[in-house]
C-alpha cells in the first residue's frame, strides 16, 4: 500500500517561507523526495523560489523516456535533477513496469547470428581462447561479449566480427594501455555461452568447420612465426589440454604426423608478463607444427578464416620463408621433414 505523507501547508509555509529553508532542506525534514515538496507547494498554491527545484516528471513523460526512447533511470534523473531513486519511486507511482537488468540492455536493434556453420565454428573456436561470455540474469535474453586488451588490432578483430549484429561500445584507453570492449547480443548467441575444454562433435566432422574453429583458435591463442634460428613454425598454447588433444587427432587424419604436443608450462610455475612476474594458475600445453610441407597444408587450410591481421601477416611470412628456404636448400625434403 502506497505511503501518503502528511503536510499541511501551515508546516509547509513556516518552514519554506519564513524560515526560507530549501526545498532540499524541507524534503530531508520530511523523510520525503523533492519532488513531494514541490507538488505541496503547487498544490497549497505557494509561491516558488528561483529554479533550483527538481522539474515534475509526469506520466507521460516517463513512459516516452523510459518506454519508449529506453533511457535508463540515470539518464532520465538527471534531465530532471533529481536521483534516480526518484525516478523509480514515480515510475512505480504510475504503474509503469520496470525493466530487469537484461531488459536494460535493449536499447539498440541486434540481429539474429546468420546461420553460417563457418562463421559459427569460428566464433566458438575464438570465444574459447579469447572472449569472455554471460548472461546479466540466468533467464535473459541478453548475450554480453566481452574483452580486454592492449592490442588495437584484437579489438579492431571482436569490432568487425559482432558490428553487423549490434552496437559496439569500446572505451578508451585506461593508463597501461589497456582497452575494454562490449557486445551486446540476441540469445540465437546463445551458442557461444558454453565454456569447456571440448571440441563439439559437429565441428570435427565438418573439414570446413573444422579448419574455421582452428583459425578461430589461432587467432586466440596461435602464435604463427619465424623461430629465431631463421625457419617457420606454428604452435598453440593454452590451458585446454583436451582441445589440444582433438586438434592434434583431427588434423592427423588429414595426414599431419609430425606434430608436437607438450607441457610448455606447469601449474606453480613463474612467468613474466608485462614486466611483472606470476604464478602460473594451470598446466600450460603447446602444440607445434614445425614440419614445412604441413605448415603448408596447415596456412593453406586455415587461411581464408583467418581474422586478425597481425596473424595473417604472420602466416603470409611464413610461406615465403619456407618458399625461400626450399629455393635455397631444394624440395627434396618436403615430404620427409624440415
Amino acid at each position: 500500500m502506497k505511503k501518503i505523507i502528511k503536510i499541511s501547508k501551515s508546516e509547509l509555509k513556516k518552514l519554506y517561507e519564513k524560515e526560507k529553508l530549501s526545498i532540499v532542506k524541507t524534503a530531508k525534514i520530511f523523510n520525503c523526495s523533492r519532488n513531494t515538496i514541490y507538488r505541496r507547494l503547487k498544490k497549497y498554491r505557494l509561491k516558488i523560489r528561483g529554479k533550483n527545484y527538481p522539474k515534475p516528471i509526469t506520466k507521460e513523460e516517463l513512459i516516452r523516456l523510459y518506454i519508449k526512447q529506453r533511457l535508463p533511470s540515470t539518464a532520465i534523473a538527471k534531465r530532471y535533477k533529481c536521483d534516480a531513486v526518484t525516478v523509480l519511486t514515480r515510475l512505480k507511482e504510475y504503474g509503469i513496469k520496470l525493466r530487469n537488468n537484461s531488459e536494460a540492455h535493449i536499447r539498440t536493434p541486434k540481429y539474429d547470428f546468420n546461420g553460417d556453420l563457418k562463421e559459427k565454428a569460428y566464433m566458438i573456436g575464438f570465444r574459447l581462447g579469447d572472449l569472455h561470455v554471460r548472461k546479466f540474469e540466468k533467464n535473459g535474453k541478453i548475450i554480453n561479449v566481452s574483452c580486454g586488451s592492449s592490442k588495437k588490432e584484437q579489438i579492431k578483430l571482436i569490432k568487425d566480427l559482432f558490428c553487423k549484429y549490434c552496437n559496439i561500445a569500446i572505451s578508451k584507453p585506461d593508463q597501461k594501455g589497456n582497452i575494454q570492449i562490449n557486445a551486446n547480443l540476441n540469445d540465437s548467441f546463445n551458442f557461444l555461452l558454453k565454456k569447456e575444454d571440448n571440441i563439439e562433435n559437429w565441428i570435427l566432422k565438418d573439414r570446413k568447420a573444422f579448419f574455421a574453429f582452428l583459425a578461430g583458435y589461432t587467432d586466440a591463442e596461435g602464435s604463427p612465426k619465424i623461430h629465431k634460428q631463421g625457419f617457420a613454425t606454428f604452435s598453440l598454447s593454452t590451458y585446454d589440454k583436451n582441445i589440444l588433444h582433438q586438434i592434434k587427432d583431427r588434423l592427423s587424419t588429414f595426414g599431419f604426423d609430425n606434430m608436437k604436443l607438450y607441457l610448455a608450462i606447469k601449474k606453480g610455475a613463474k612467468r613474466i608478463k608485462d614486466g611483472k612476474a606470476y604464478l602460473n594458475k594451470k598446466d600450460c600445453w603447446t602444440l607445434s607444427i614445425y614440419k614445412k610441407s604441413e605448415l603448408l597444408k596447415l596456412y593453406k587450410e586455415i587461411l581464408p578464416y583467418i581474422k586478425h591481421k597481425n596473424k595473417e601477416k604472420a602466416i603470409f611470412k611464413g610461406i615465403i620463408n619456407i618458399d625461400k628456404r626450399n629455393r635455397r636448400y631444394g624440395y627434396l625434403r618436403m615430404k620427409g621433414g624440415l
